[in-house]
């Protein structure tokens, strides 16, 4: 897949999708804690629980003390 630029050339367009336990992985080792973690479909927030069908994910999460 591609994505057109206003000068007219194209930038390749790749995308990588994470579950929900390896996004709270990833923050952990960056040093971050997860609070809470809503689903949301086509940018629709409503602090709904996930569900295994999901294409988005909030995360909200506190950076911690290290």
């Amino acid at each position: 897949m591609e994505m057109d630029l206003k000068d007219g050339s194209k930038v390749p367009l790749l995308e990588k999708g994470f579950l929900p336990r390896e996004l709270t992985q990833m923050l952990g080792e960056a040093g971050f804690r997860v609070l809470n973690l809503w689903g949301g479909t086509a940018g629709e927030w409503h602090k709904q629980p996930l569900k295994l069908d999901e294409y988005e994910i909030m995360v909200i999460s506190q950076k911690t003390g290290n």
